[in-house]
């Protein structure tokens, strides 16, 4: 078990998600009692007491490149960590290790598959051993993914395959942080899987497509994206076979698929070219606006041997500010203890239960349809 430490560190809050958890932190009641028991943290002294100063709140200087001694001496009165620092690919690793050799639970807000990997492999009896809980993705998307994930599987035992797809609603913009992140996971040429017959494969962006019904949005067609959730859904739900989808034209998955390959030779052949749009990145990436609308999540389990199919959807508000309560109501339960898991590498559902999701402010859950393969015939004659 984790030392009986008093407080939780939020790394990374200088950073878009950052500053907003702060800013929850101190003006929404639902988590007053965080107040005494948070404390900020990051690299660049001047922008983290900005938002400490802001928001009423202590912080902490501390570089995840420093010496292991270093970063210990900060996580000593240290709980539970929630990382919000990307590039993850970077940052994950080292905040992961400082969490074990200390002791502190790990929250991280990614989903990025080599994270999740870090988690559920590469460390895995390393957090087993240190009694600590790992989670990568307690913010938007993993959580309403995986919360809707594990619920279409318990409504349907034995299912195979799932889908799950995502559509933001119109203007919906990336911060610096996740856009950056998102290059960085291309730039570096790592493999675009999905989860098939149980094993990760390496199928490339856009590789399938398919209609989905959203429920606010409308049916729209939708290309795959590699989603952290092919990776990590299978903890949660057993379900072999994952893909994840978000809406494009059909006639757009083609140049995807193969745009993505010139591009990565691209990067890869071209002196400076990730460096120039790395540099670019920030100063185009402004972040959402807080009126945005809110987003879908759509989800479908089959059983390929009874041809029997469970779908359901949740509608959620706006990703960063989700991601933000998603965190920090995933910081409370993990300080007090209030987990179906209490240790060892896991998921959102599988450490905070199906339901998770419906603790968050603004969520809708609608309700899970199975259908018989009968059914699932006549609704495709219909469609057609």
């Amino acid at each position: 078990m984790p030392r009986n430490a008093p407080l939780i560190l939020l790394y990374g809050a200088n950073g878009y998600t950052g500053k907003l958890s702060a800013q929850v932190v101190q003006r929404e009641p639902a988590f007053a009692a965080l107040r005494d028991k948070i404390v900020l943290a990051g690299r660049s002294e001047a922008k983290v007491k900005e938002v400490a100063d802001a928001n009423n709140l202590p912080y902490r200087i501390f570089s995840l490149e420093g010496e292991d001694d270093e970063i210990d001496a900060r996580l000593q009165d240290v709980r539970v960590v929630v990382h919000m620092a990307g590039p993850f690919i970077y940052t994950a690793e080292p905040m992961l290790k400082a969490c074990v050799r200390n002791q502190c639970d790990y929250l991280d807000i990614t989903g990025e598959q080599p994270v999740m990997q870090l988690i559920h492999e590469t460390y895995a009896q390393e957090i087993t051993n240190s009694g600590i809980l790992a989670i990568s993705g307690v913010g938007f998307d993993i959580v309403p993914t995986d919360c809707l994930a594990k619920r279409l599987a318990e409504a349907l035992p034995g299912a195979t395959h799932l889908d799950l797809a995502i559509c933001n609603g119109p203007g919906a913009a990336l911060s610096r942080g996740t856009a950056l992140t998102s290059f960085e996971h291309f730039a570096t040429g790592r493999p675009m899987c999905a989860r098939v017959n149980g094993e990760m494969k390496n199928v490339g962006v856009a590789y399938t497509s398919r209609r989905v019904p959203f429920p606010t949005y409308g049916t729209k067609n939708a290309m795959f994206l590699p989603w952290g959730d092919c990776y990590s859904a299978y903890f949660s739900t057993g379900i072999p076979n994952t893909n994840v989808f978000f809406p494009a034209p059909a006639f757009v998955a083609p140049f995807v698929y193969y745009g993505s390959m010139v591009g990565a030779v691209a990067l890869k052949w071209i002196p400076g070219l990730h460096c120039l749009i790395s540099a670019a990145i920030p100063k185009i990436a402004q972040g959402p606006a807080h009126h945005e609308s809110n987003i879908d999540v759509w989800g479908e389990v089959r059983d390929e041997a009874t041809g029997r199919v469970a779908t359901g959807a949740v509608i959620v508000p706006e990703g960063y500010l989700f991601t933000a309560r998603a965190a920090l109501l995933s910081a409370i339960h993990a300080y007090n203890g209030t987990v179906t898991k209490k240790a060892g590498p896991a998921t959102p559902s599988v450490a905070f239960g199906a339901k998770f999701v419906n603790e968050i402010e603004g969520v809708t859950e609608l309700d899970v349809i199975v259908r018989d393969a009968a059914e699932v015939r006549e609704a495709a004659a219909v469609a057609h």
